[in-house]
């Protein structure tokens, strides 16, 4: 059975308070783990209570034993790019700033013709474009638009086929 090494009191209240107060959930999770080890709860008990699987909490009680509270810490992760750039980003939050509603008004939808003509300019200037996004991002839309008409139309998929190949220049 593995468990924690047991806890001196200032461990236990750094602990305790990382389980109440941490802003994320993850870290008030292993926090708590390493509180139900430490009061004998076996690894499969500390998943039941917490959920997960029982690599994770494995896992948080030899961090614990080796490095110590630093190891509980959520550590940075980079995720996925951005699929809109940062320019484009800030005019939709302004444009969604000054007219809430705008919704209603086709805000939105005139921001996404914005966004599509932006990247069919992009693709003009540089056909090679895929490395920043823009054709991947306008193919994928241009697909949806296709699957959608097919999917409405089955029997008229010579047309959409045609469509696609006008608006792309292909």
């Amino acid at each position: 059975m593995l468990f924690v090494n047991s806890l001196t009191d200032a461990e236990k209240i750094t602990l305790e308070a990382m389980r109440e107060n941490h802003p994320l959930s993850t870290t008030r999770k292993r926090a708590h783990g390493i509180l139900l080890s430490n009061k004998g709860y076996s690894v499969p008990k500390i998943v039941n209570i917490l959920g997960g699987c029982r690599q994770s909490a494995s896992r948080w009680i030899k961090v614990w034993d080796t490095i110590g509270i630093a190891g509980l810490i959520e550590k940075h992760r980079s995720g996925r790019p951005q699929k809109v750039s940062t320019e484009i980003e800030t005019e939709a939050y302004e444009k969604v700033k000054e007219n809430p509603r705008g919704i209603e008004n086709g805000c939105l939808q005139k921001l996404s013709t914005e966004i599509e003509t932006e990247a069919l300019e992009k693709v003009k200037e540089n056909p090679r474009s895929i490395e920043n996004g823009c054709l991947q991002k306008l193919s994928t839309e241009i697909e949806t638009e296709a699957f959608e008409k097919v999917k409405e139309n089955p029997r008229s998929i010579e047309k959409v086929l045609a469509e696609i190949a006008e608006q792309t220049g292909v």
